[in-house]
């Protein structure tokens, strides 16, 4: 009983501190891509808050599994530490991870976009595009879908016989501040920044998304996604496959990114989806592709849990044997 509660304790510590310091720099990370020269932020806005908070808690909860075990591995195992932790995965994955989307729908937690103030483009700031410099003589307001709101601004052509001139601009996506602004909203904000463009191994926002896209689609769909669940939380039985406590660790890590890696970059690349794609329309994986999304993935997921499974059962075996587990 003793064990279970220092379980339950420790998953309750992980996901709470996680969530917390990872809402307070999402909000960051959310203002900064968002902001506006010369506009105040309001840092920790409620909305903003919000969003931030369900998104993190989503990710939070996808790893909160073989964080828990990467975090018990220095501590002796059990049986009562080991049924607690299958418990609290399937709170996580059938119950939390669920409601959490349920809710966070209603902030659009998964677009990085804020509705900040309605300011496109700041005036009395210089802004630099490719060839002209612009400075706006009243603020740009913010485009929509059927209106391009237009501003006056001083345009410096900066070629060697350049003029300058006063022109009314709009702001339409393809006006060249916007798009050289990148994920940022604000020229100047993106210049402050490193220009290129970064392609993350692991991107959350796929795993989040196809969450959401399973519990909107039914019940199979569901059944799908949670194979990344038992991968992730199987996991549990290789934290200690190896007797020296930083291997295990390193290797713990190492296979979470490459679970990860496998079910985001491997779909999204031009090559691999393009090779997934092929898969998926063949024979019995474009029969289940009615009913699951990324079907060869799923089947990829199973057979890795069951490996992973009977490696942590085989090692448990084979210890026992030896009396190196009491």
């Amino acid at each position: 009983m003793k064990k279970a509660l220092k379980m339950i304790f420790l998953y309750l510590f992980l996901l709470i501190a996680c969530t917390a310091l990872g809402t307070v720099l999402y909000c960051v990370y959310l203002n900064v891509c968002n902001s506006v020269m010369g506009i105040k932020i309001n840092l920790f806005k409620t909305d903003v808050l919000l969003k931030a908070f369900f998104y993190v808690s989503a990710c939070v909860i996808v790893c909160i599994s073989p964080l828990v075990a990467l975090v018990n591995i220095r501590n002796k195992g059990g049986v009562a530490r080991f049924i607690t932790y299958i418990i609290l995965s399937c709170i996580s994955w059938v119950v939390l991870l669920p409601l959490v989307i349920h809710f966070g729908q209603n902030y659009d937690f998964i677009n990085p976009e804020i509705e900040a103030d309605n300011v496109a483009f700041s005036s009395d700031c210089f802004r630099k595009g490719e060839k002209n410099v612009y400075y706006f003589l009243e603020d740009l307001k913010k485009g929509h879908t059927y209106y391009s709101p237009s501003a006056q601004a001083v345009v410096i052509d900066t070629d060697t016989f350049g003029v300058v001139s006063v022109k009314e601009i709009k702001n339409e996506p393809s006006f060249e501040l916007n798009e050289l602004s990148g994920v940022y909203k604000d020229v100047i904000i993106s210049e402050s920044f490193d220009d290129e463009e970064i392609n993350p191994f692991i991107n959350f926002h796929i795993i989040i998304a196809r969450a959401q896209r399973a519990l909107d689609s039914g019940w199979t769909f569901c059944l799908g996604f949670l194979s990344l669940g038992l991968l992730l939380c199987s996991l549990y039985g290789i934290s200690r496959l190896f007797m020296w406590k930083l291997i295990s660790s390193g290797f713990m890590v190492a296979v979470t990114a490459v679970v990860l890696f496998v079910n985001t970059f491997c779909t999204t690349s031009p090559f691999f989806s393009s090779l997934i794609g092929k898969i998926n329309a063949s024979g019995f994986f474009e029969f289940l592709g009615r009913y699951m999304e990324e079907p060869f993935i799923v089947f990829l997921n199973l057979i890795c849990s069951i490996l992973i499974i009977l490696a942590g059962v085989i090692t448990f075996i084979h210890r026992k044997k030896k009396g190196l587990i009491q």
